[in-house]
């Protein structure tokens, strides 16, 4: 690649709040709105929900890998997903690669709709997840990350029994539909800021 093509890309910085589970911590049940249900990501669902969109072909790619995925849907549209990362496949893709060579388990790539929002999906989500890890009990741990901004999956987060370890750093330099290069690092010690209550996203 033409080094005046990388001189002229933007460095992009990803700072994201980790948070672990303690052991012994067990994920309780929590119902769904009506006509909700909750399924494990496989591919004729993928396809059903996500066919024709981008999205088909990166869950699709998530669970050649070897990832597990929950969706939480009606009879015709999805309403949230998300992702599972195990010890023996790759990390969450967003951080990087130091993470993602971390033998553990870790959940990513959340998202509920905005109509569906306030309604518990998220948490739902999470403890399906944290039970799919804790049925593989690894010695490396379970993982959740989100954005400082994001004060709402901070809260979520830590209803459901996570603990903060950490923020990591992630440096992401590259040209689209070329080449992207990520490098960073954790710092397990280093304290989440605190939670701004007037400017906040929702995952």
């Amino acid at each position: 690649m033409p080094t005046s093509l990388l001189e002229r890309s933007p460095l992009r910085i990803r700072t994201s709040l980790v948070f672990r589970l303690p052991e012994g911590v067990q994920p309780s049940g929590s119902p769904l709105p009506l006509g909700l249900r909750l399924s494990p990501a496989e591919p004729d669902l993928i396809r059903l929900f996500f066919g024709g969109s981008a999205l088909e072909a990166v869950f699709l790619d998530y669970l050649s890998q070897g990832f597990s995925g929950a969706v939480i849907h009606g009879p015709r549209a999805w309403a949230a997903y998300g992702w599972l990362s195990h010890p023996h496949t790759a990390g969450p893709v967003h951080l990087h690669p130091e993470i993602q060579r971390q033998p553990a388990h870790w959940l990513f790539a959340f998202r509920t709709l905005p109509i569906w929002r306030e309604r518990g999906l998220y948490k739902t989500g999470l403890r399906y997840l944290m039970s799919q890890a804790l049925a593989q009990p690894h010695p490396g741990g379970i993982y959740v990350d989100t954005q400082a901004g994001n004060l709402a999956s901070r809260r979520g987060i830590l209803s459901v029994g996570f603990v903060p370890c950490g923020v990591a750093k992630t440096y992401i330099v590259g040209v689209p539909k070329l080449h992207w290069w990520k490098w960073g690092h954790w710092d397990a010690a280093q304290p989440h800021p605190a939670a701004d209550q007037d400017r906040f996203t929702r995952p």
